[in-house]
């Protein structure tokens, strides 16, 4: 190394610091570029989870509204058929015959195909008579 010149020293000297500051500098992009790279990761992934939740809520959202229109429109009909048979039977001179009864019903389950089917059942009100021994 005596026999080199100082030219020459100086040259590797120059070379050696612009290798090692390259090198410091490229070590550094790549532990940034990999923190960034992790950091944007989390965040795509937290906003997918989160568009994924919110699209599954309004999904079950809607069906439970499409569900509870189905159960009211289910129960709809033999509300309406219950309130017609209690006002029939509560005026005498308005009570249906049993054909009448059997085709009020039965245009009722045509109406709703969500009802497979229906039973009118009469019971004859039993008051309770108090005895004194």
């Amino acid at each position: 190394m005596k026999a080199w010149s100082l030219r020459s020293k100086l040259m590797l000297f120059t070379i050696l610091i612009l290798v090692l500051a390259l090198g410091g500098m490229t070590r550094v992009a790549i532990n940034s570029m990999s923190h960034e790279a992790d950091e944007i990761h989390q965040r795509v992934s937290d906003a997918s989870r989160n568009n994924a939740e919110q699209l599954l809520l309004a999904s079950s959202e809607a069906v439970a509204e499409k569900v509870g229109n189905y159960m009211n429109q289910s129960f709809l009909t033999p509300l309406t058929l219950k309130s017609v048979m209690e006002a029939a039977v509560a005026d005498p001179e308005q009570r249906l015959s049993r054909d009448e009864v059997q085709q009020l019903t039965r245009q009722a389950l045509n109406a709703n195909a969500n009802i497979s089917s229906a039973y009118i059942q009469f019971e004859k009100m039993l008051t309770t008579v108090k005895i004194n021994v």
